[in-house]
């Protein structure tokens, strides 16, 4: 059996953290397409909610990689992909409605974006204290 250090383990949480962020953006941009005049009263509910959850994903993401020795690495790809999708987001927002995609692509980075702030904030902290008791 292939034991995995934890660098690789916290890699496949970021990843799995990731996919949940996608899809969690694909469902929050299909709610606003659902007909039902009973669910439309429920909409706000379920985009809160997936708002936690994807809060929660990135501070558990967060502390999961607290331990991790490369954390100014993972703090620069993290806040690459900040950028990237704060851009993507700002973009797709003017031109979105021409493109048929761009409400769940929207979504996608949206969620992308709000899943990596807390997780980027976590590191951001760890290599501030870690470096401030020096």
């Amino acid at each position: 059996m292939v034991k995995m250090n934890d660098e690789k383990k916290a890699g496949i949480a970021v990843l799995i953290g990731f996919i949940i962020a996608v899809l969690l953006g694909v469902f929050s941009s299909q709610i606003d397409n659902i007909p039902l005049n009973i669910f439309i009263t429920y909409n706000l509910l379920i985009k809160n909610i997936v708002l936690a959850l994807l809060v929660v994903t990135g501070i558990v993401l967060g502390f999961y990689n607290l331990y991790n020795k490369e954390d100014s690495k993972i703090l620069l790809a993290s806040l690459t992909v900040l950028v990237v999708s704060y851009v993507g987001a700002n973009v797709l927002s003017s031109y979105g409605k021409t493109i048929l995609i761009g409400p769940v692509v929207f979504g996608v980075l949206e969620s992308i974006l709000i899943m990596f702030i807390p997780f980027a904030l976590m590191i951001a902290l760890k290599i501030i204290l870690t470096n401030w008791k020096r």
